[in-house]
């Protein structure tokens, strides 16, 4: 039901030359089926939340799971994990500072953005999408900064 309704928003959008922004919007599958402008989530805050990280896996073009203290699967996904610049033990194993966690999931949601923005490029359309990190409090932006520079990475 979801997906006639918004294809058929997309059409009239585009003849318009209208944009859309998802508020809200954190399910893979609708934001690379459609040409959004932006979509906010807050959904990058689960994992060090509730123990079960989604992690970018550009050769699939969408997220793998990954549960916290889980080590065969944190190592099956490794070269996922470092390629984002991250030690796969910071997820096999539990006890992780929050900061360090929500800095993983940021990173997997910005290479997500990334690889949507360069296949949109190749097909022509001007602008992809960009996905902004939404919370529910200040407190996680707060850990997030710390986490970043704890594991040295970059989000932009």
């Amino acid at each position: 039901l979801l997906f006639p309704g918004l294809s058929q928003c997309f059409n009239v959008a585009e003849k318009a030359q209208t944009r859309f922004l998802g508020f809200w919007c954190t399910t893979w599958e609708l934001i690379h089926t459609f040409p959004w402008h932006s979509v906010d989530s807050s959904s990058w805050t689960s994992g060090p939340r509730w123990g079960l990280f989604y992690v970018f896996n550009p050769a699939r073009g969408g997220f793998t799971d990954i549960d916290l203290g889980n080590f065969r699967k944190a190592y099956t996904h490794a070269r996922i994990l470092r390629g984002m610049g991250v030690d796969p033990s910071i997820i096999a194993e539990r006890g992780a500072p929050r900061g360090q966690l929500l800095a993983i999931a940021a990173t997997a949601y910005h290479r997500a953005e990334e690889w949507l923005r360069e296949r949109r490029a190749r097909k022509g359309i001007p602008e992809g999408p960009r996905i902004y990190l939404a919370s529910g409090g200040v407190d996680d932006l707060i850990y997030l900064k710390e986490g970043l520079t704890a594991l040295n990475l970059e989000v932009l």
